[in-house]
């Protein structure tokens, strides 16, 4: 194309045109028609009545791949934006890369190269203001598209951010090697990313090297995400977190229904009375002192199993203790567990005790609990049920040292850790 021809000039009125003149025409189309015809080249030529249009098929931006892009051998088409004239690299965004199993591409006139790709570049974060990996929602349709002296003004800095806070590629996940030599690895959310709810809830999920303990088998509890802000940049190397987001769960009062009603030895023992408790308007249980022992009989049924929960009685009670010394109500229980299938007669039951305390200056009106846990986990399973044959106040027993009535509102079975009683 650099060859220069001199062709033959016509003049209206001539009648003849020598030979070698006509064989420079001649040859100067074939060669503008080769030219034409090359589907190969990217070069085209245009006919016009002012002459011919040499250019190129298609235009191609040229970066520098990996190694030089600092360097005045960068060859990296210049952006520049109006606001400005404040220019940028190409490079500062994408690279090449070979790709594994990629389709061929044809590059140039005749070589082909298989699996090549333009990628985005994500600079690590520890690179703080390095070159590449910049994303920006503040385009055309924003609120930042204001003239001024007829140019956009630049996106604010709180709409531009960095990939690298965000994703980051490491080679322990590297799972083939390209023909540059590149790996293809998978692409991982960092362990600090910021989640973002809003101006007060924003930070990273934390993640640690604690090993797992045994996949439950138990009751299935949802839980939430919450933002805790008294661990807002805790462990983290972003920072500027407002809090980090913790899995939270709230462990269900799970009721376990029951029934309870007249003892089964109604020779030795009656059913306690219903009664107010003195001072109060709250109906409870009577477990007195004076005359045959009270206690009942019942059975509940739980509705699901608890992996390293046991089952027991949250107690809710009150006694009356005007003496100068602690006093002690004195219970017994004779219990078994009749899982499906299994035996509800009045045979192989076991037994438990234990007191419940009284401080001094205790009134009837000073509200007590008390935990008895006394079925643990490998005692039962789904939906068991659990027999009491007998909930009993020994009031005539040595360890019983109250001199009064025992009030019982509330006999619930829980779910709780159990040591069991003897």
């Amino acid at each position: 194309m650099n060859r220069k021809t001199t062709l033959p000039t016509f003049r209206p009125g001539m009648k003849k045109i020598k030979a070698s003149d006509l064989n420079a025409i001649v040859a100067e189309v074939e060669r503008l028609r080769n030219i034409q015809a090359d589907k190969q080249s990217d070069i085209v030529v245009t006919v016009t009545k002012n002459g011919l249009l040499i250019g190129r098929r298609r235009a191609v931006l040229l970066i520098d791949d990996k190694y030089l892009l600092d360097s005045a051998a960068n060859q990296s088409d210049r952006v520049r934006r109006k606001c400005d004239l404040k220019e940028g690299d190409i490079a500062d965004l994408i690279r090449i890369r070979a790709v594994p199993g990629g389709s061929e591409r044809k590059q140039g006139i005749s070589r082909y190269l298989p699996g090549y790709k333009v990628m985005l570049f994500v600079n690590p974060i520890d690179e703080q203001g390095g070159e590449g990996g910049w994303v920006t929602d503040a385009g055309k349709g924003f609120d930042h598209t204001e003239k001024k002296d007829s140019l956009a003004i630049a996106p604010p800095i709180r709409r531009v951010a960095q990939w690298g806070t965000l994703i980051q590629l490491t080679d322990d996940d590297v799972s083939v090697q390209t023909e540059d030599g590149d790996g293809f690895t998978i692409v991982n959310v960092r362990d600090d990313a910021h989640f973002h709810k809003d101006e007060e809830h924003d930070g990273r999920v934390f993640f640690t090297l604690t090993p797992p303990g045994d996949v439950p088998t138990g009751y299935p509890i949802c839980g939430e995400m919450v933002n805790d802000p008294r661990l807002q940049d805790f462990d983290t190397r972003l920072g500027r977190e407002s809090g980090e987001w913790r899995p939270q769960l709230v462990i269900p009062n799970l009721d376990i229904p029951g029934e309870i009603y007249t003892p089964w030895d109604t020779a030795q023992f009656s059913f306690p009375p219903v009664m107010r408790i003195p001072g109060s308007s709250i109906m409870a249980y009577d477990f007195g002192k004076i005359g045959k022992e009270e206690a009942w009989s019942a059975h509940y049924q739980p509705q699901h199993w608890l992996e390293s929960y046991g089952l027991g009685f949250l107690i809710k009670y009150s006694a009356e203790n005007t003496t100068g010394s602690p006093q002690n109500a004195y219970f017994d229980m004779l219990w078994k567990v009749a899982n499906n299938g299994g035996d509800i007669s009045t045979a192989g039951f076991n037994t438990a005790a234990f007191t419940l305390p009284v401080p001094a200056g205790s009134a009837t009106t000073t509200l007590r609990h008390a935990y008895v846990g006394f079925v643990n986990p490998l005692q039962y399973i789904d939906k068991s049920l659990v027999v009491l044959r007998r909930f009993a106040r020994r009031a005539t027993n040595i360890l019983d040292t109250l001199t009064g009535s025992c009030y019982v509102i509330e006999v619930k079975m829980i779910f709780m850790v159990v040591v069991v009683p003897p």
